[in-house]
């Protein structure tokens, strides 16, 4: 059985060029949807990890110091999965069609 495929064309400013041949750098990475695929792993995780109300950051291992990280997005899914789990028939937007251009099946 084939592979369902989704073609995916984001336009992205200039600046953040550099930075996603950073990272595609830094990790040996051969593609931008190797480097997509790990971006959404990284960021799944952190939803997560935010909606069973636990805090996302890192800590200094040789100092012991943690450093939250603070960011909107994070506390904006766990705000809406409050509010879904208090009102659950509400309408859910589904944003998937406005970034998806093309399926195909293989």
């Amino acid at each position: 059985m084939g592979r369902q495929t989704s073609r995916l064309h984001i336009d992205v400013r200039a600046a953040l060029e550099p930075r996603f041949a950073r990272l595609l750098d830094l990790g040996a990475l051969g593609t931008e949807r190797e480097l997509l695929d790990t971006s959404v792993t990284v960021l799944e995780w952190a939803v997560n990890q935010r909606l069973n109300g636990r805090v996302v950051g890192s800590i200094d291992e040789s100092t012991g110091i943690f450093r939250e990280l603070h960011m909107p997005y994070l506390e904006a899914c766990r705000a809406n999965a409050r509010t879904r789990s208090a009102m659950p028939n509400a309408r859910r937007r589904d944003r998937t069609s406005m970034i998806v251009l093309s399926t195909q099946l293989d």
